[in-house]
């Protein structure tokens, strides 16, 4: 271990759990941990923690919540860090604050092949485009978004049939432990990080909850099945069967139709069976029982959005 081992992270979403987790077991002193102030959801208007701060609360440490990061400058400098690790926090870093943990700097975790798939959704990105592999990038943040220069990438194989739940947990554990083989180094300066040059630069966008709501009239089965993988969890694949709403959970691109389960014709004369999904009842069935207990003579009609 480093003498120079203290740190600040930034993080939000669960994708930044495994690397906090990691940091606090190899014995880096985390001074502080900034976080998404807590939001309000569901209809009771329940407060959510995320799961990062629980961790800060769980540890004693001190969880930082701006609204504006310019507004906790100085109380970052306080700590007197010798960098900070920033993994899906959520904002962009403005240059002030990351002027702060110069000459190190923030060492950010991006789950792709940079410069591929910059942005908010390069999972999501990964999965509907189909490709056969993805990478994790460890690269020393600036202002830009996701442009900073890269340490050290670390390829990783898809099968493609991954959900995005499956391959964020995935590669959030990968990129954990990349981290941690390469952060002694980073710090002391014996890694340095190189340019990412100005090829192969693709920018993903932000998901909404648009996205998930499927058109079989205009997308052909292999793009609708990625799809449904991709929107696990959010915005959650929502299709439109005879009236009837239904988030689909698995399905799988078939060559004809079937009388015996649930195949949606779709764009350029291809099919969809969908396998599981969640009826308007909320009750979780597979695409056979959901023909039998909504669909009358079996006879599916299509809408493709809602």
């Amino acid at each position: 271990m480093t003498m120079l081992s203290r740190l600040v992270f930034f993080g939000t979403e669960l994708f930044s759990v495994p690397t906090l987790e990691a940091l606090i077991g190899a014995g880096y002193d985390i001074a502080a941990i900034v976080t998404k102030p807590d939001t309000v959801r569901g209809r009771g208007k329940k407060t959510f923690v995320h799961p990062v701060k629980q961790i800060g609360i769980d540890h004693a440490i001190p969880v930082l919540q701006p609204e504006k990061l310019i507004d906790i400058e100085d109380e970052l400098r306080s700590f007197d860090a010798q960098c900070a690790v920033l993994v899906s926090y959520g904002k962009i870093i403005p240059g002030r604050i990351l002027n702060v943990f110069e000459p190190v700097g923030i060492v950010n975790i991006h789950p792709s092949r940079l410069p591929a798939l910059r942005g908010p959704s390069p999972i999501e990105a990964a999965i509907i485009s189909g490709q056969k592999e993805t990478a994790i990038s460890i690269m020393k943040l600036d202002e830009g978004m996701d442009t900073g220069p890269v340490y050290l990438q670390q390829t990783v194989h898809l099968a493609g049939n991954e959900t995005k739940p499956e391959l964020s947990e995935r590669l959030a554990t990968i990129g954990a432990n990349t981290l941690l083989g390469v952060l002694p180094q980073i710090i002391t300066g014996q890694l340095q990080p190189k340019s990412q040059g100005n090829t192969d630069v693709s920018v993903t966008s932000l998901i909404s909850k648009t996205d998930g709501v499927l058109n079989p009239t205009t997308d052909d089965a292999m793009t609708l099945e990625r799809k449904i993988r991709a929107f696990q969890g959010y915005p959650k694949p929502h299709l439109i069967v005879s009236d009837n709403d239904v988030i689909v959970t698995s399905a799988k691109v078939v060559s004809n139709v079937s009388e015996t389960t649930l195949t949606i014709p779709c764009a350029r004369n291809t099919w969809l069976e969908i396998i599981s999904l969640i009826a308007p009842s909320g009750r979780s069935m597979s695409g056979t029982d959901f023909m039998r207990g909504y669909l009358k003579d079996r006879e599916i009609s299509l809408l493709g959005s809602t």
